[in-house]
């Protein structure tokens, strides 16, 4: 797949975030993706977040495929 990007937050050691612009992948409208970070005792706890929309058949398999995100 074929994504353009723009970058909304970019903080050292903390959060990135992004939207997707331009994708080829068949019925993506929108993605967006947040990664924040935060120490936790001796490692790191990450928390994804994933919003996404599109056609019909896009969300039916992005529902389907939401237990393994």
């Amino acid at each position: 797949a074929r994504f353009v990007e723009t970058v909304l937050a970019a903080e050292r050691s903390d959060v990135y975030a992004y939207r997707v612009d331009v994708t080829n992948v068949p019925g993506a409208r929108a993605m967006l993706e947040e990664w924040r970070l935060t120490p936790a005792g001796t490692g790191t706890r990450v928390r994804w977040t994933f919003a996404a929309d599109g056609t019909a058949p896009f969300r039916f398999v992005l529902d389907r495929a939401r237990p393994g995100l």
